[in-house]
């Protein structure tokens, strides 16, 4: 089993998106809806849940993409609400914490639009996942 995040320029299936892979049947198990540019990606200690922030600093404003087992099966999930933030900073690191709740993220300033190198202010944001609710919003 592998997660990904793919960030491909065409509309296919698991474009701009958080794939599950089963590597033993070379085959896809889930591909998530597109939402523009996932990049780093972290889960949960048992891999129920994956959270991926934005890769391009294009967009006007950073996102959290999620999705989140819905069963038993590795083919069955549930996309997590998107959490907007403008602080998010494009190809920042992103960390969920042991407990399960805390998650981390790089925050920068914002430049004016696709700014890289990415401006200051730098910091790290720490977030609730218990704020966070699964409402299949794509």
């Amino acid at each position: 089993m592998v997660f990904v995040t793919e960030d491909v320029a065409a509309d296919t299936p698991g474009c701009d998106a958080i794939s599950v892979l089963d590597l033993e049947q070379a085959a896809p198990l889930f591909r998530g809806p597109m939402h523009i540019s996932p990049g780093r990606l972290t889960s949960n200690a048992d891999f129920s849940m994956l959270i991926a922030g934005p890769s391009q600093g294009y967009a006007a404003q950073g996102f959290f993409y999620a999705i989140h087992r819905d069963g038993p099966a590795w083919d069955q999930w549930r996309v997590q609400a998107k959490i907007y933030d403008t602080r998010l900073a494009p190809v920042g690191g992103i960390a969920l914490l042991a407990d399960g709740d805390t998650l981390l993220a790089s925050t920068a300033g914002k430049g004016k639009d696709a700014t890289f190198p990415v401006p200051p202010p730098y910091g790290l944001m720490r977030l609730s996942l218990a704020d966070i609710t699964v409402d299949g919003a794509e």
